[in-house]
């Protein structure tokens, strides 16, 4: 008995080296793709922030006090240890640290003085959207840095945005809770600079080279385990080691021992005397038990019936599995019914998500577009109302000629009117002029339906004429049309609606332009409006391919499409469908293959939006 403890003692002693050694190795895995998935968050950020066309708008003209807020909300809002911004020459303009877990810092000492993007950084930047940089020359640890190159609308860099997250402090304390080891940080030297424990800030860098198996290492006569993982840098290689001990379980272990040892002629008493009573009143129950507990293993959770076993102790411990049984059905039943809620609650917040990126988009287009039409307007305006005098003046000009022939020598002046082909001026400029006008007043048709489709400014509900609004998105989407397609319409006596007139128009659009779509060739889109107690009915159809019946099912859910794969976001319908339900109207859809499409909107006249 004593030989066979000492034996198994020894094994379990060697099995907790293996074991220490492979969650070691698990261990450097998984900083490994820690440091990959900081790195991924650092460019994915990178890439949103730098889009901002505020915070280019504010390095265009160097406004610091609107780059420091803008900033500053960045980083309160992030994981980031340090958010910083440069202009186009790489110089510093605003820095934020973050000290601690809350606590955000502005960086004024650095801000004026001339701190610059590191220049081989800077070449990169030349031709790369963004650089990755790892620097681990630092005394106070390794720190993880991306640059994007920001541009203003023209496609011009403007600045740079720097974003960075150190691993040391509070950072290496997180993870040290998290892997349950102990951590060290190398420079590119392989002398270890930080630690969440200082003795270790004595390891050799011999410890760690290379990205070797576990070594063992003794600190004050206490063996210990190290697993480093080498990371290129820039100025070298640094290492992230992972380190742990062994005492503990060393202790433990000669504990046992002297335990064993002390007790094993007391456990070979006692088992011979308590072998015959086990094999007759435990075994037997037990087995029974084995073979129940064998059969919940297997899946089978129907009810047990076991039998009633003395002594007292074992027929608890029957009554308690079945109850344990019954209590694993009722609580599979509520997780299944748990996961449904939250696959439910998953999707909704898809479409959320899915809704709130579109509308940012259309809100930013909406403001692209009134600036447009504010800018060409006014010269549109003048070209449109000068047009008039042209042709006031052209013939007053013409007569003046007539005129002065009439009176002048009738061979010279019909010699010069010759010469200079006037019947011919005379019959093409008014021509010319017509063509001018009619041009003029279809770009300033244009650019006001732009206006009254955008109408970005105004996100509150007032009063909307909605034949106007139809004419205006037919009026925009005339070049999707083209001559293929013929629009049949008929408007009714409409009162004005309370609605977010821009809201209303994103939907027409994007129904007619759905419509147009649909029609492969030559075809017919009819628009008709009629007015149905309170509400407004909207009616578009199409003599396209049509739907099936599942599609018509399925065409308001989010990211649904029928479209190839690149040439639709399945977002559209989806989203009109609850800009309609916003206004408290209805939204329908009637169809057949082959035989088109229609689309029927009801819109009260008076909405609370």
């Amino acid at each position: 008995m004593a030989v066979l403890t000492f034996i198994s003692i020894r094994q379990f002693e060697q099995s907790i080296k293996e074991e220490m050694h492979r969650r070691l190795d698990s261990n450097r895995r998984e900083l490994s793709a820690l440091l990959t998935e900081i790195e991924n968050y650092l460019f994915d950020f990178g890439q949103v922030k730098s889009r901002d066309p505020n915070l280019a708008f504010g390095m265009s003209l160097n406004q610091k006090s609107a780059l420091r807020s803008k900033l500053s909300d960045w980083i309160v809002d992030s994981k980031l240890s340090r958010l910083s911004a440069f202009d186009s020459t790489g110089r510093l303009l605003i820095s934020y640290l973050r000290e601690g877990n809350s606590v955000i810092k502005s960086q004024h000492s650095l801000e004026n003085a001339d701190v610059f993007i590191p220049e081989a950084v800077r070449e990169e930047l030349e031709y790369k959207e963004h650089v990755l940089y790892r620097d681990a020359s630092r005394r106070f640890g390794l720190e993880l840095i991306t640059y994007n190159r920001v541009h203003n609308s023209s496609g011009k860099v403007v600045g740079f945005l720097e974003q960075s997250i150190n691993l040391s402090g509070e950072y290496l304390k997180d993870l040290k809770e998290r892997l349950l080891v102990d951590l060290v940080v190398t420079d590119s030297q392989l002398n270890p600079v930080v630690s969440t424990d200082d003795q270790f800030l004595q390891i050799s860098p011999g410890m760690f080279t290379a990205n070797q198996e576990p070594s063992a290492f003794k600190i004050r006569d206490l063996e210990y385990f190290i697993a480093p993982l080498q990371v290129d840098a820039r100025a070298g290689q640094f290492a992230l080691a992972a380190v742990s001990s062994l005492e503990g379980s060393k202790i433990t272990v000669e504990r046992l021992t002297r335990l064993l040892v002390s007790v094993s002629g007391v456990l070979i008493f006692i088992l011979a005397v308590t072998l015959m009573a086990l094999s007759r009143f435990v075994v037997k129950p037990l087995n029974e038990l084995v073979v129940a507990a064998e059969r919940v293993a297997g899946g089978d959770y129907a009810p047990l019936k076991l039998r009633r076993w003395a002594p007292s102790e074992i027929e608890r411990l029957s009554v308690s599995f079945g109850q344990m049984v019954a209590r694993i059905n009722e609580s599979r039943a509520q997780l299944q019914e748990k996961v449904q809620q939250l696959q439910v609650a998953n999707e909704n917040l898809k479409e959320t998500q899915a809704q709130l990126v579109h509308s940012a988009k259309m809100v930013g287009l909406g403001q692209l577009v009134a600036g447009i039409a504010h800018e060409l307007n006014n010269p549109i305006s003048f070209v449109y109302a000068n047009i008039r005098h042209l042709k006031e003046h052209t013939a007053k000009l013409f007569d003046t000629i007539k005129e002065f022939s009439a009176k002048a020598g009738v061979k010279e002046a019909q010699a010069i009117l010759s010469k200079n082909e006037f019947e011919y001026i005379e019959a093409d400029l008014p021509k010319l002029i017509s063509s001018f006008e009619e041009g003029s007043q279809r770009v300033k048709e244009i650019v006001t339906g732009l206006r009254s489709f955008s109408r970005s400014e105004d996100q509150q509900a007032h009063g909307f004429d909605v034949n106007e609004g139809l004419k205006t998105t037919l009026s925009l989407i005339s070049g999707e049309l083209k001559t293929r397609i013929n629009v049949k319409t008929s408007f009714g006596d409409l009162p004005e609606i309370q609605c977010v007139s821009g809201q209303i128009n994103q939907v027409f659009m994007n129904i007619l332009t759905n419509a147009a779509q649909a029609i492969p060739g030559e075809g017919e889109i009819s628009v008709a409006t009629k007015s149905k107690g309170d509400f407004v009915i909207v009616e578009i159809a199409d003599n396209g391919e049509g739907m099936s019946a599942e599609t018509q099912k399925r065409i308001f859910e989010p990211f649904y499409t029928t479209k190839p794969v690149g040439e639709g976001t399945g977002l559209g319908l989806s989203i009109s469908y609850s800009l309609i339900q916003k206004h408290g109207g209805k939204i329908e859809v009637t169809s057949k293959p082959g035989k088109g499409t229609k689309f029927t909107i009801s819109l009260p006249v008076s909405a609370n939006v």
